[in-house]
């Protein structure tokens, strides 16, 4: 039974939700994992692994972003490293998002997500929910102020958008450990700050 608190909490619309990848997995998406196994296949199969080793320690020892930079490094090409992700982060089989449904029945203001896919806008559309994309550019977080609602931040950015995106090593160095992604860290711990927010640990 969920605490009454935490029903109050959520029932004042004033409260924000970050989901993780487990809603996406239930839909019928790879895993971190599953993915990355299905991308090591194809590099091998396309003959360009370069360092076999480190791409199995990497897959060992869950070290995904660590996994992702060998492979772009091994394809050479930022956009043609993102469309093959885009390529195999499909679900080889559509299942029911019950989780989607049941998060989308609650009055959350805005929803934060790390996950690339449009799962959430498109099952809140199904409820007739109306919620505007933003990503993780400076002038996307203009939107998150106060009164903000009907909002989902893709704080990874998406797919469509490869200068974006985070997905390798390089890529979190950038958003979390740099000058360059100041901003980024600035807002979130003003998000967390400003909002009660919930955190989906669904995996």
């Amino acid at each position: 039974m969920l605490d009454k608190r935490l029903i109050r909490t959520i029932n004042n619309g004033r409260c924000f939700i970050l989901v993780g990848s487990g809603p996406s997995c239930e839909a019928g998406y790879p895993s971190w994992h599953e993915l990355a196994v299905k991308t090591y296949e194809e590099l091998t199969r396309t003959g360009r692994v370069s360092d076999v080793l480190s791409y199995e320690k990497y897959l060992t020892n869950k070290k995904y972003p660590e996994f992702f930079r060998l492979v772009e490094r091994d394809i050479g090409d930022r956009n043609d490293f993102v469309n093959l992700i885009k390529l195999l982060l499909v679900p080889p089989t559509r299942n029911l998002a019950v989780i989607y449904e049941l998060i989308g029945k609650w009055p959350f203001a805005c929803y934060l997500t790390t996950n690339f896919d449009d799962e959430i806008v498109d099952s809140l559309s199904r409820m007739k929910e109306h919620f505007t994309v933003i990503r993780n550019r400076k002038e996307d977080f203009f939107s998150i102020r106060d009164g903000a609602s009907n909002l989902i931040q893709k704080l990874h950015s998406d797919l469509e958008h490869p200068d974006e995106v985070v997905l390798t090593a390089v890529d979190y160095q950038r958003l979390y450990a740099t000058d360059a992604g100041q901003y980024f860290c600035d807002k979130l711990r003003q998000i967390f700050e400003m909002w009660q927010c919930i955190i989906d640990c669904v995996n």
